[in-house]
């Protein structure tokens, strides 16, 4: 009897495998050709449970993607996951069809392997994840049953993903709140996701946030929660006050403009009371220091404080702001954020020509939409047109999208080169698209020993996992019709219109953080 149990588990194991390669073959749901049918469409066939927006998640949800586990470069215990998701055809196939009827046993789901490892029933070094009880475990196990199908062409693509509430305050040790998550489809419809999302915390000293999304005051302060599904990703301001007493706010607090009133309003929920009108002596200093990076003469401070116009602060801060000082400062710390250097690749006249072009920009109050026009748009000899130095040291199209991207966006897109950007909502796909507007660009030696040309010859830019060409698209946005055009061309003038979101956003937080040193 024994011998007739192992080999009645070899039989099953083989329908198992056999069933396997039929599937591969005719596809998910088809039928056989003993049924007198043909192959049927698999697209045709809607499975309850999604592999892209159910079966990934649930990876994402417990870890088994990231980074320390199965989404490694090398994967872990011989078993490989996209990092966060960002493959899932490629993860299927590991799945599925890497090691035929183990991992996915499509005979005995309950028996397959991805099952077993996830319940703790064989041994995994990530230890008992799932309950055979709970619902993602009964998930995964109805998407094996239901032949272990890809949905990929089929599957509904995520829009947004929402969070609420939006910001929250909590008074009291221990108090806690629960957080609402959820996902909007391009079909309009909705879901909550708040099972699957991924939850963590800023500052878990002062907000700890569960796996489920429960967020539970720990000490006094501010924290930032946010909630990760797919590549999207967002968050809300927490702030916790360990008792319920009420603050002395003073009656007469001046709110000069709509920033003061941010300001006190982000204060009364901190419960903090602002500081009172510093004295003459220590604006000027402050003042000083930054719009013109010095500090004031005795000369200086005793004219100031001696004047007794109700208005000489404003009438100083304009009269900076005129001076040379602003300019060089700004122009410093521009050519810092430009690199404006002298490498290898760039000559001392070059460098000069380039930092001198910078300035004369500020001192001529050229709007800055133009400045970004010229540094994106650069072509031609990097001494006739100082504007292409921006372009000429960085290595390959990819750098240089990174860079306008971080520079002039505020965003850092490098981790999505790889893989689904961890942290924010970019995906492998906007990485690519938005390399591709840079992919025309070229360099080479001029007349001049000391001189380097930039040209277009036109380019190409390939997606690492799909093999093929990628087309331009705007970062959050629409892909463009650039046939003819300079691609940096079509570019700079989304990046300079009014419907673009990021590059107002950040140049308000560079300024934002030179003057209050955040």
């Amino acid at each position: 009897m024994g011998s007739w149990c192992g080999w009645e588990n070899v039989a099953l194991r083989f329908a198992g495998a056999l069933c396997l390669v039929v599937v591969v073959i005719c596809g998910p749901g088809s039928a056989s050709a003993a049924d007198g049918e043909g192959p049927q469409d698999a697209s045709a066939q809607t499975a309850d449970v999604s592999f892209v927006n159910d079966v990934v998640p649930i990876f994402s949800r417990y870890g088994c993607n990231a980074g320390s586990c199965h989404g490694a470069a090398r994967g872990k215990d011989g078993f490989g996951l996209s990092l966060f998701g960002f493959d899932p055809a490629g993860d299927h196939e590991t799945l599925v069809r890497e090691l035929p009827g183990r991992r996915v046993d499509l005979s005995l789901p309950e028996q397959s392997l991805l099952l077993a490892k996830a319940a703790g029933q064989v041994t995994h070094t990530g230890g008992k994840l799932l309950d055979p009880s709970s619902s993602h475990y009964q998930q995964l196990l109805r998407w094996i049953s239901e032949g272990a199908q890809f949905d990929g062409a089929t599957a509904v693509k995520v829009a947004s993903v929402n969070i609420w509430p939006t910001s929250a305050v909590l008074v009291g040790h221990g108090q806690s709140l629960d957080l609402n998550v959820s996902a909007s489809y391009v079909d309009q419809s909705e879901r909550d996701v708040g099972s699957l999302a991924t939850f963590t915390s800023s500052n878990p000293s002062v907000a700890a946030v569960s796996p489920n999304g429960a967020v539970t005051a720990i000490g006094a302060g501010e924290a930032f929660v946010t909630a990760r599904f797919e590549a999207h990703t967002v968050g809300l301001p927490v702030i916790v006050h360990l008792d319920d007493q009420p603050v002395d706010w003073p009656d007469d607090l001046d709110e000069s403009n709509y920033i003061d009133a941010a300001i006190h309003a982000k204060l009364r929920r901190l419960r903090l009371v602002p500081s009172q009108i510093c004295t003459d002596a220590e604006f000027l200093r402050r003042v000083m220091i930054d719009l013109a990076g010095a500090l004031p003469t005795t000369e200086q401070l005793r004219a100031f404080v001696a004047d007794d116009d109700l208005d000489k602060r404003a009438k100083l801060i304009d009269q900076l702001i005129d001076g040379p000082a602003f300019v060089r400062i700004w122009t410093l710390k521009w050519a810092d954020l430009l690199r404006i250097r002298t490498t290898n690749k760039s000559s001392a006249k070059a460098t000069w020509k380039f930092s001198r072009w910078l300035k004369t920009q500020f001192e001529s109050n050229v709007p800055f939409e133009e400045i970004l026009t010229q540094l994106v748009t650069a072509v031609g000899s990097d001494l006739e047109n100082p504007a292409s130095s921006f372009l000429r040291d960085v290595p390959n199209h990819k750098k240089v999208a990174e860079d306008v991207a971080q520079v002039f966006l505020g965003m850092r897109l490098q981790c999505a080169q790889c893989h689904n950007h961890p942290f924010d909502r970019w995906t492998m796909d906007d990485y690519y698209g938005f390399v591709a507007f840079f992919d025309q660009p070229r360099r080479k030696r001029g007349a001049d020993p000391r001189e380097w040309v930039i040209f277009t010859p036109g380019g190409r830019t390939v997606h690492p996992v799909t093999r093929k060409n990628v087309q331009p698209k705007y970062l959050g946005g629409e892909a463009p019709v650039v046939k003819g055009d300079d691609r940096r061309q079509v570019l700079a003038e989304w990046l300079t219109s009014p419907e673009n979101p990021y590059v107002a956003r950040n140049l308000a937080n560079r300024i934002w953080a030179h003057f209050f040193a955040t």
